[in-house]
């Protein structure tokens, strides 16, 4: 019992991790290119597509600063 409730916590770190590793590259690339697409066009894009619909996919712009 304690070496399964060992196993999953190490598993669920080592997925977590992988979780971390992913989201901060992909923040290095948003950084360096600059762009980004805003939440209420996301927002609008995925709504559509839950309603079936197959709207373009939003465009990446610079930010503003």
């Amino acid at each position: 019992f304690i070496l399964d409730a060992t196993a999953e916590r190490v598993d669920a770190e080592e997925r977590f991790d992988e979780y971390r590793d992913i989201a901060e590259q992909r923040y290095r690339e948003i950084v360096a290119s600059g762009e980004t697409i805003a939440w209420s066009e996301m927002r609008t894009f995925l709504k559509e597509r839950l309603t079936g619909k197959e709207p373009a996919c939003p465009v990446p712009r610079r930010r503003l600063r």
